[in-house]
């Protein structure tokens, strides 16, 4: 068993304890160990094919298993809710010296980030994570805009692969983003399906389900065809349903008046907005008063999302009817934009202003463990434990459902560990079906074109 229980006492950086005061043996993460011969009890039939995916996450609990893939250890979520109960109120320094026991578990770019924030706690030993993000966020600022630029101009240099009707909408796009990155405000066209997908994304952070649902149900009137339509008034069928959808008991709009589509539009945003201020969700907030000024032709800041502007960009890409090997292009020049999740400069940009624990959380995030299908969904691949892996978020998501044995991207030798750790516990604890890691064994072959030793399996 390849079991280490977590207690954050190691420190990774040489720091003077004597003369920084603190004890840092006294923040530990609780000690997460578990009978695994409990937690992995198989069925009458000894297949694991009924075992569900929260359960079979567990298996990389305090570092029993690594990513099929890179082989780095990954965070459960009680690992994960753990570190971040403990740290949540904690400076910086405390956080960042004791997670010199979680390595590990971090790729090149996570300990880079984490050596940044350690760094600068020495200079601030008593500020929190966030304080730390901002004194590093001019610096990462700077870098991030420079590769931010030279994206928008390799997109802006591919606008004649466009009809000349959709060339202004793309000059358009990326002036707008140049603005929005330089702190300017600009009109912008208000899109109701952006704005449905920038809430429902935001809706998850609200604290009731209730909220979240009622919030996405008001969005979602505001993608109704009737709005687009020149020619065609509100009717009292529309209305009746706004009143139901938004709760309330009248409104007193005249819907023969000319602006009448404009100011429904304006009462839904607003009853959005309501409920965020009742949650006090300043995010949704102030998406809704950038969307209102946008619905009213009035100039805007808002900060830059790479999710929008692809968003954006597909949306042009589909009005000029290009082919899918333009789009690709296309895409494949924005996959360049610098996001949280692989960029370090992203990442401080875009959490300078959150809590700790928030902060925390969205560090981990990347190092979660995920149910990997080694033949992906799409490509017809059975969602049962033969076709289950273990694996990081991020290599997850690099996988996807992409080509990965003519180019494969990651750790060769990491299958033949991940596999000789489910073996080994299956000769001696039966926690997995032999059948079932065969049938394991021959998807990732037919996945990634390498074999696994098997030869250790005992099969009966």
């Amino acid at each position: 068993m390849k079991i280490a229980p977590i207690t954050l006492n190691n420190i990774y950086h040489k720091r003077n304890i004597e003369n920084n005061h603190t004890d840092y043996s006294q923040y530990r993460v609780p000690v997460l160990n578990s009978n695994l011969q409990d937690k992995f009890v198989p069925s009458f039939s000894g297949s694991f094919i009924n075992l569900h995916k929260s359960t079979f996450r567990n298996y990389a609990q305090n570092r029993h298993i690594g990513c099929i893939y890179c082989n780095r250890h990954m965070f459960t979520n009680k690992e994960r809710d753990s570190i971040c109960k403990t740290f949540k109120d904690q400076p910086s320094a405390v956080f960042t010296t004791l997670m010199g026991s979680f390595f590990d578990y971090f790729d090149e770019a996570g300990i880079e980030l984490l050596n940044k924030m350690d760094n600068m706690s020495m200079s601030y030993p008593k500020a929190k994570i966030n304080k730390i993000l901002q004194a590093l966020s001019p610096d990462s600022e700077d870098r991030l805009i420079d590769l931010q630029k030279q994206t928008f101009g390799e997109i802006i240099n591919l606008k004649k692969l466009l009809p000349e009707s959709s060339r202004s909408e793309l000059e358009r796009l990326i002036q707008n983003s140049y603005d929005c990155i330089n702190g300017k405000a600009f009109i912008q066209d208000y899109s109701a399906k952006e704005f449905n997908y920038q809430l429902k994304r935001l809706s998850e952070s609200l604290n009731k389900p209730q909220t979240t649902a009622y919030v996405n149900n008001m969005a979602d009137l505001l993608t109704h065809p009737i709005y687009k339509a020149e020619n065609t008034p509100l009717n009292n069928k529309i209305m009746s349903n706004v009143l139901r959808t938004t709760k309330s008991p009248h409104y007193n709009i005249d819907l023969t008046s000319n602006n009448a589509k404009e100011k429904v539009q304006l009462f839904i945003i607003n009853k959005i907005k309501k409920a965020a201020e009742n949650e006090n969700n300043t995010t949704i907030i102030n998406l809704c008063d950038i969307t209102k000024k946008r619905l009213l032709g009035q100039p805007a800041y808002s900060k830059f999302s790479n999710k929008a502007f692809t968003y954006k960009l597909n949306e042009i890409l589909g009005n000029s009817s290009s082919t899918d090997e333009i789009k690709e292009i296309f895409n494949n020049i924005c996959n360049k934009l610098p996001k949280s999740s692989n960029s370090i400069d992203a990442f401080i940009v875009k959490n300078k202003d959150a809590t700790n624990m928030a902060i925390i959380n969205n560090l981990l995030d990347q190092y979660m463990v995920t149910i990997e299908h080694i033949v992906p969904s799409s490509k017809e691949g059975a969602n049962d434990i033969s076709n289950w892996a273990l694996a990081c978020k991020k290599c997850n998501g690099i996988h996807g459902s992409s080509d990965i044995k003519t180019n494969y991207p990651f750790d060769r030798e990491a299958p033949q560990e991940y596999f000789n750790i489910i073996i080994d516990d299956c000769n001696n604890k039966n926690f997995f079906n032999p059948k079932d890691i065969i049938k394991m064994a021959d998807n990732f072959y037919k996945i990634t074109d390498i074999k696994v030793d098997l030869s250790k399996l005992k099969v009966d």
